[in-house]
């Protein structure tokens, strides 16, 4: 046999692409590490950002993760809708009823608003 006949054999072209592999597992095993790591840098800053809307904007943050869940969920059933549609009438029928029963206050005593006098004030005031 020849030397090319004997760099040529399947065992060596075996070994070769084995070691083509080893060296491509290696590529990829540090890219996915890479990327992990940045996913975990990402992940930290969209948990500082959250925190901060939710610390400065408590009910939008909190509204704004009941509609994702909402949506993520599938929504409500018919029956669950129905049972939110009532729930929330009797509330706004609660708070209405609320309103109308408290007396009302006097109207004589003149309020500032903006440098204006409203509801009795003098011409001299506006």
């Amino acid at each position: 046999m020849s030397a090319s006949e004997e760099a040529d054999s399947p065992r060596d072209r075996a070994r070769s692409e084995q070691l083509n592999l080893r060296r491509h597992g290696r590529e990829i095993a540090g890219a996915v590490h890479n990327i992990a790591s940045e996913i975990e840098i990402a992940a930290g800053e969209v948990e500082r950002l959250f925190r901060r809307c939710l610390h400065d904007r408590t009910l939008s943050t909190l509204g704004g993760a009941a509609g994702v869940g909402f949506v993520l969920g599938g929504g409500l059933t018919p029956r669950m809708t129905a049972m939110a549609i009532a729930w929330g009438s009797r509330l706004g029928l609660a708070f209405v009823a609320q309103n109308l029963s408290r007396p009302q206050r006097a109207r004589a005593a003149p309020t500032r608003r903006r440098g204006r006098t409203t509801k009795g004030g003098n011409d001299e005031d506006r």
